[in-house]
């Protein structure tokens, strides 16, 4: 599994080709984003390859009123995926300088990775497009984030933005 071809040179044409079809789907479907997946460092990755492909996809959606995503994975169930913290997906939106790019937060890869779930929450940046709240304990019902959900909910509902909630 690659988790994403958004970052291999020698696969930019179909990342490009895979792009199209997907804002084809999204019309098709009404949907408003689209989650672009990094891929794999030991494939071969290049930063620079992943925003300049982040760069093109972003103007192409843009025309057709789509947001792009992108999501820091934890390292303990992705074994070497480019981005596993909201620091670097934060670093590459800025980079890649598109207004219709975004993060997707995902609780359940924040708390592994970087802990303190609640302050990000609060902290909420204006660059998060979509949050989604997985269970701790390997996204098994009854982890920690299952267990606290009624502080999570909270703390995510204190926070009035634009962005999309998804459990």
């Amino acid at each position: 599994n690659t988790r994403g071809i958004a970052i291999l040179p020698e696969r930019q044409a179909e990342f490009k080709q895979g792009f199209e079809l997907a804002l084809r789907y999204a019309d098709a479907l009404n949907c408003p984003r689209i989650h672009v997946m990094a891929g794999l460092i030991h494939q071969g990755a290049n930063r620079k390859t992943f925003v300049s492909n982040l760069r093109k996809a972003a103007r192409m959606a843009d025309g057709e009123g789509v947001k792009i995503i992108i999501e820091p994975l934890n390292l303990r169930d992705n074994p070497c995926y480019l981005l596993s913290t909201l620091e670097e997906g934060r670093a590459i939106i800025y980079e890649v300088g598109e207004k219709n790019l975004g993060l997707q937060f995902d609780l359940y890869h924040r708390q592994i990775m970087e802990g303190d779930v609640a302050m990000a929450i609060r902290e909420s940046p204006s660059y998060w497009r979509q949050q989604r709240c997985g269970c701790l304990d390997g996204h098994k019902a009854g982890g920690l984030l299952e267990r606290n959900r009624k502080l999570m909910a909270q703390k995510r509902n204190q926070r009035v933005d634009d962005a999309k909630r998804g459990c």
